[in-house]
């Protein structure tokens, strides 16, 4: 199975937001299995504030497949690459389905365009750009030229749905719910997002070294995620704790959220951290004793299960999609206010974390391995590749 990947842009351009570590990790899962070939389309944007990606710069068989990785014109936009677009037709021709990453992105009309015209199919990922937009409207409004452009768009791509030979993917009922009327053509199939497991052999973990809650919060710094709340919550509390953030955001909000740290007089027990990956990244993970998302909305929730992962626990906000894990017994669902996160804090200080961790562990080991999403992929795959002959 010849399958080509587009995608504006990939890894290992972090500051593009968390698409491109899933769409990395989901290749590498796939390109294991047999009788798979895989080529990305991409370009070298490297996402806000970031320099474009040298791929010369990466180290010998960083990929396992091969990318193509086209100049950005970044004074215009990052992402657009009349040299991607020279080469998206011949590889169209080249695959026998294509995987389509991204809504608003400058390839994105021309790759539902020439997969019409050539009855190839194909699977489109969102990667939650619909519920993205939803979710602006309540706290961060777009203007009103932004919006007109946004529905012109999704009306051009409407025009090239085949639902024949093309399903939309969504990663959870919140982002199915958001899109479905958007485009009303298209067949939608639900799969969500895997994790890589990190070993965890002979990690000799200290749970709440001196006898002090580490708290982490890690991912994009932005008005949904609830972040404000989470600082609030961290002024009622009256345990020993700090809070961690890590991630990074438009600079405005960086700073108006370190303001009010400020203002609550929390500059002992918050720390800003910046965006990491890798070791430190793992770092990060492994000496938390708890890891909260108190965002609004959120299209999946990465985080979650990459810190159940790691067997750390979860605070969750209620109006996510992550209720079982209080049945599973790795985390607590809350209201997102400060004093229900304060409470379910407090709460998780005397609970059993290392418990807990260890429930989460295998709970998604055993629905969350990107081993067996990346069966579930194939088989969709085939499926289409099968009724497109």
């Amino acid at each position: 199975m010849k399958i080509l990947h587009v995608i504006p842009s990939y890894y290992p351009a972090l500051n593009a937001g968390g698409p491109i570590t899933t769409s990395y990790q989901l290749n590498n899962s796939l390109i294991k299995k047999p009788n798979i070939e895989i080529n990305v389309l991409t370009t070298d944007a490297g996402g806000p504030r970031s320099k474009p990606i040298n791929i010369l710069d990466l180290k010998p068989n960083f990929y396992l497949y091969p990318v193509i990785m086209e100049k950005s014109c970044t004074y215009i936009r990052g992402n657009i690459s009349f040299g991607l677009l020279k080469k998206l037709s011949k590889l169209i021709i080249w695959s026998d389905i294509i995987h389509l990453n991204a809504t608003f992105s400058f390839s994105t009309i021309p790759t539902l365009y020439y997969c019409r015209k050539w009855n190839k199919p194909l699977i489109w990922t969102l990667h939650g750009a619909i519920l993205d937009d939803t979710q602006r409207d309540v706290f961060d409004p777009q203007p009103f030229y932004i919006k007109f452009l946004k529905s012109i768009w999704i009306k051009i791509c409407n025009e090239f749905i085949d639902p024949k030979n093309m399903v939309i993917h969504v990663t959870s009922e919140q982002e199915l719910n958001a899109t479905k009327n958007k485009f009303s053509k298209a067949t939608f199939i639900l799969i969500p997002h895997g994790v890589e497991l990190p070993n965890l052999d002979n990690q000799n973990k200290k749970w709440k070294l001196n006898n002090s809650l580490h708290i982490l919060y890690i991912g994009r710094l932005a008005p949904v995620k609830g972040i404000e709340n989470l600082l609030r919550a961290v002024k009622l509390i009256n345990i020993p704790m700090n809070l961690y953030i890590y991630g990074s955001g438009n600079i405005d909000y960086e700073n108006k959220l370190k303001k009010l740290t400020k203002e609550l007089n929390l500059m002992d027990k918050v720390l800003f951290m910046g965006v990491v990956d890798g070791k430190e990244k793992e770092k990060a993970f492994l000496e938390a004793d708890i890891c909260i998302v108190p965002s609004y909305s959120e299209n999946f929730g990465m985080v979650v299960i990459e810190a159940l992962s790691y067997s750390i626990p979860v605070i969750v906000s209620r109006s996510l999609s992550w209720q079982d894990i209080e049945k599973v017994g790795c985390g607590f669902s809350v209201e997102n206010d400060p004093l229900n996160l304060a409470k379910a804090i407090e709460i998780a200080y005397q609970s059993p974390l290392e418990e807990m961790g260890k429930k989460g562990r295998v709970w998604v080991e055993n629905n969350y391995s990107w081993e067996s999403i990346a069966d579930i992929y194939i088989n969709v795959m085939t499926e289409l590749i099968n009724k497109s002959k």
